[in-house]
């Protein structure tokens, strides 16, 4: 397979839409569509001394619900992964960290988008500031949910569970269970 051309399709302050081509092995040219900039994502699994987990609730546009996801955000432009993680981390749940490790880097959807995604871990946590958290006008609510009671929900059949909190959890655990 050989690439040929790369082409922008949409592009907004949010999102870009992209169009590859290749030159496939049988010869024959075709589009391949990208969602995503080449810019890497974070998620922090933040666990407190009680062992909960800081989870954000918040609405999510694409699927036209209330959603349960890690804190987490973009990677800016010349900005470390783990500063970024650090920045969305104290944005939006009003939390620091002492204590920081990389959990694991994944793709978020490589058949579908280009960017890499960085899970970390965050204990040691000291409460910041208190102030209302929003997200384009919608209200981030936070919520400490037992880490065990998170870990089980992956595993209802009746749940939608957003992708960074079952890699994280597992992560969490592996790593714990080697130790």
């Amino acid at each position: 397979m050989k690439f040929l051309s790369k082409t922008t399709v949409f592009k907004n302050q949010w999102i870009q839409v992209y169009s590859k081509r290749y030159r496939l092995t049988n010869g024959k040219e075709d589009d391949f569509y990208v969602i995503g900039d080449g810019h890497a994502v974070v998620s922090i699994l933040a666990i407190d001394e009680n062992n909960n987990v800081l989870l954000i609730q918040q609405y999510r546009w694409a699927v036209d619900a209330e959603t349960f996801n890690l804190p987490g955000g973009n990677v800016e432009d010349g900005e470390e992964p783990l500063a970024a993680a650090k920045r969305e981390f104290t944005e939006e749940t009003g939390f620091a960290a002492k204590k920081w490790q990389l959990l694991c880097k994944t793709y978020l959807d490589s058949g579908q988008k280009d960017c890499i995604h960085y899970i970390y871990l965050a204990t040691q946590l000291e409460h910041h500031y208190t102030e209302q958290i929003t997200e384009n006008s919608e209200p981030i609510v936070l919520l400490k949910v037992d880490l065990e009671e998170v870990a089980n929900s992956m595993y209802d059949p009746n749940n939608v569970t957003e992708p960074a909190i079952a890699i994280g959890i597992a992560a969490y655990k592996f790593q714990t269970t080697k130790s």
